[in-house]
């Protein structure tokens, strides 16, 4: 990403994005993978490619992504080294969108309203880039560390012993290293399908009966509750984050960033900096730049530019020893 050598931080508008980000809880990968501060890092680190590139300059273009599920075309591949230039977004806005916006009933303030439409999109992009690592069927399975379900085993099949199949992979598990799982990640649908599983809510009818209760409407900490129960985990994350998979001026198609899969993991309490302990980990470069906001102008100011950029990578142990994929769980 081409940022001008001029540029100086936007410290308001910086503070504006970082409480819009909080507000978007459904994105999930700074909780998967937990944070470790590194000086320098020369390992492989995953990479998008997608419509955005380097700096957004086609207003229209980038007016069309605007609404809940920006339409982000990707394309996943691993490359070796840090190469920061991929990790952020630019975006600019003319003297033509600025009073455009400002002119409406709203008096809407182009540069953050871009500013939130370009941090969603990255923030997604980030989504993909930690649900494309946790969820590696590849990887797991060459580690022979998954297990690949069958309609009989699959969670949405109402006569499937579903508790004894959660026993059975929080064992396999643990037979790496005899360590248990933490952490159980999955998305929205496996997770609703499990709680709402006739075996399921029959153990925590018995166990926690508040909890056991089917309810028609389950908000996302109580579904999170849930599964942290059944798993017998600390934590359940539960992904619900969803992109617009068609290309740019097509019918909209959703898909979810988060597979019909299940990552069992183990994470400690807290990361020793610089070292890969827990099963998932994301890099971050110390000193460098985490949902940052820098500006500069062009044109005799005519044209206002903001970079908003994320200095990290996610990374899975190779060798999957504290990690386990249930791969396929929903049909």
């Amino acid at each position: 990403m081409s940022i001008n050598s001029q540029a100086s931080r936007d410290g308001i508008l910086e503070t504006h994005l970082r409480t819009y980000g909080n507000s978007l809880a459904k994105f999930k990968a700074d909780v998967v993978f937990k944070t470790s501060m590194v000086d320098d890092f020369t390992g492989k680190f995953m990479e998008v490619d997608d419509a955005f590139g380097a700096a957004v300059q086609d207003l229209d273009f980038f007016r069309a992504q605007m609404g809940e599920y920006p339409s982000v075309p990707f394309d996943v591949s691993e490359k070796s080294g840090w190469d920061l230039n991929d990790a952020g977004i630019a975006y600019a806005v003319d003297e033509k969108a600025r009073r455009r916006l400002a002119g409406n009933a709203t008096m809407v303030d182009a540069v953050k309203h871009f500013g939130r439409i370009s941090l969603h999109v990255l923030l997604l992009r980030r989504e993909i880039l930690a649900a494309a690592k946790a969820f590696d069927t590849t990887a797991a399975s060459s580690a022979s560390r998954s297990v690949t379900l069958t309609s009989p085993d699959q969670v949405d099949n109402a006569s499937s012993d579903l508790v004894k199949n959660i026993d059975t992979w929080l064992l396999a598990m643990s037979a790496a290293e005899g360590i248990d799982a933490s952490d159980v990640t999955l998305n929205e649908k496996v997770a609703l399908a499990i709680a709402r599983h006739p075996s399921v809510v029959e153990y925590l009818s018995r166990t926690t009966p508040l909890m056991g209760r089917l309810l028609d409407s389950q908000s996302m900490t109580q579904l999170e509750a849930k599964m942290a129960l059944v798993f017998k985990t600390q934590r359940a994350h539960v992904c619900s984050a969803k992109y617009n998979s068609a290309q740019p001026g097509q019918t909209r198609s959703l898909a979810r960033v988060w597979g019909d899969h299940i990552l069992l993991s183990s994470q400690p309490e807290s990361i020793i900096e610089g070292e890969p302990n827990g099963a998932a980990i994301r890099w971050q470069l110390r000193g460098g730049d985490m949902q940052s906001v820098r500006r500069w102008d062009s044109q005799g100011g005519l044209i206002q530019h903001r970079s908003i950029s994320y200095d990290e990578q996610f990374w899975m142990d190779s060798t999957w020893d504290e990690a386990y994929l249930i791969v396929n769980a929903h049909s």
